[in-house]
Order: structure tokens, then C-alpha cells, then sequence
């Protein structure tokens, strides 16, 4: 009898000759939380620190879908032992929590929000100074071997954290006011 997997299909990785075209790229801010040209508000990533169990499987997800290989510098998420009784997904929130301090921090315009409300980073323009993960009050930006800045891209619309994450604890939703209070209220500065 062949093994049952409870997972959907794993992806091809990013290395293996797939590549997402490169989103448009917007200067405007629209108002937080909706994408350029003010239609319905986009969809974030949300974590339901109620459900994770700090497992480790959106880690992997996240890996999986980027990279060739275990890569944790890689990873576009962060997973956090708050409390004894609490671990938390910390991940970018793409404007519906924050002001994009990024993309306003960014001295070259390296980071915009794609025409998908995703927040994205133009590896090939950034110069790896830093400025943007100083300024997200997340800290949620990685940088690659090369120091350029890596974060969440949504995974063009279907998020592989989410899609693996059996007991649901991160979701892909429009955020909701107070979603993203237990990032910053049970540990300001984690992650730096």
C-alpha cells in the first residue's frame, strides 16, 4: 500500500527553472490594508497564535517554495516562542498593520507593493544597506548570502505556509483591526 500524505503536492522550487514574473511596481501608497487603485482590500497573511503548535511546518513550506535545499536565512517568515504557552508566526504584514515603513525607508525604491497588494523586494535594486528591515516594526526582512533583502511575497496569491499548516494557524484573509496586536504587544523588538 503506497504512504497517504495529508499535504498537497509540493511545489517546484524557485531554482528549478520556475520564476514569477516580476510585479508592477507602485509608488503610491494606497490606504492600508487595500492594493493600488483602491479596490477591495487585499489578502495578508494572518497567524491564529491559538492554534500554532510551533511545529515548524510553514517554515519548511516557506523553504520549499523558494529555495533548493534547507535554507533558514532563507525563510521569509519567523516562528517565535513568545511564552512557555505561546508560539507566534511573525510575518510581513504588507501594509495592513504598519505604515510600509519599508518601502519609505528604502533609498533606492527597491521595495514597492506589487499590483497583487503584495509588498515586494526588486533583489536586483537593492543595495543591501539595511534601512528597510531598521524600519519595519516587525523586523521580518532577511537578507540572503549576498545581504540583499528577502521578505514574504505572498507566493504570487496562494501563501505555501498557509496551504501546509495543518491546524490552520495561519490563514490568507483580508486582515481584520487588531489582527496583528499580539506581534507587537507581547514582544516589541523580538526578532532584531
Amino acid at each position: 500500500m503506497p504512504p497517504v500524505s495529508f499535504y498537497p503536492p509540493l511545489p517546484p522550487a524557485c531554482g528549478q527553472g520556475h520564476r514569477r514574473p516580476a510585479a508592477p511596481r507602485a509608488r503610491i501608497k494606497p490606504p492600508r490594508g487595500h492594493p493600488p487603485g483602491g479596490g477591495p482590500a487585499a489578502k495578508v497573511i494572518v497567524p491564529v497564535p491559538d492554534r500554532c503548535s510551533g511545529c515548524g511546518v510553514c517554515l519548511t513550506a516557506c523553504n520549499i517554495a523558494h529555495v533548493d535545499g534547507l535554507a533558514p536565512a532563507r525563510w521569509r517568515l519567523r516562528l517565535e516562542k513568545r511564552r512557555l504557552d505561546l508560539d507566534l508566526v511573525v510575518v510581513c504584514t504588507h501594509g495592513a498593520s504598519c505604515g510600509l515603513e519599508c518601502v519609505e525607508a528604502c533609498p533606492v525604491s527597491a521595495i514597492s507593493r506589487g499590483a497583487a497588494g503584495a509588498v515586494v523586494v526588486d533583489r536586483d535594486a537593492c543595495t543591501a544597506c539595511g534601512a528597510c528591515n531598521g524600519a519595519c516594526p516587525y523586523h521580518v526582512i532577511r537578507y540572503d548570502g549576498d545581504g540583499r533583502a528577502l521578505k514574504c511575497d505572498l507566493c504570487g496569491g496562494d501563501p505555501h505556509c498557509v496551504k501546509y499548516c495543518l491546524l490552520q494557524a495561519i490563514e490568507h484573509r483580508e486582515a481584520s483591526p487588531g489582527d496583528f496586536a499580539h506581534m507587537r504587544a507581547e514582544g516589541e523588538g523580538a526578532g532584531r
